[in-house]
């Protein structure tokens, strides 16, 4: 019976060592598609969001929706959300629900796809995301 329990034992903790690997393999299969340098020569990785200012993307997760980046908020939008009326830059995530999801599948499944094509579909409803990040302009800390 002992060698039972122990190879129960050993199953156990290979299948949770596979469950870890699977899980790293899946961060590390996460499909990423980044603007090319032409894209973003000719403006294709910016979206104007009206009200809210504008987003200068760097990359997406297409599967996940999300696009990362910069985003600008207008003046008012800043005000509304109660941040920092000077800075003008924002470290962002933008995650998005497309309109057409038929055209979505269409490009998630197409060979060659660019970054781009993500942004030019029509969206139903976005969200932003700040990513935290060190303020460099902090003065806390400073020796007297």
């Amino acid at each position: 019976m002992k060698k039972n329990r122990n190879e129960t034992k050993r199953n156990e903790k290979e299948g949770n060592e596979m469950v870890k690997a699977g899980e790293k393999q899946k961060n590390e299969n996460r499909r990423r598609l980044e603007f090319t340098a032409t894209e973003e020569y000719n403006g294709k990785n910016h979206i104007d969001l009206g009200e809210d200012g504008g987003f200068s993307a760097i990359y997406l997760f297409p599967e996940e929706r999300i696009v990362a980046g910069w985003w600008r908020p207008s003046k008012e939008m800043a005000e509304k959300l109660g941040l920092d009326t000077e800075r003008r830059i924002y470290r962002a995530h933008l995650h998005y629900i497309p309109a057409d999801e038929e055209k979505e599948k269409r490009l998630l499944d197409k060979i060659g796809v660019y970054a781009y094509e993500f942004l030019y579909m029509i969206w139903k409803d976005w969200y932003f995301e700040l990513i935290p990040q060190f303020d460099f302009s902090s003065k806390e800390g400073e020796g007297a």
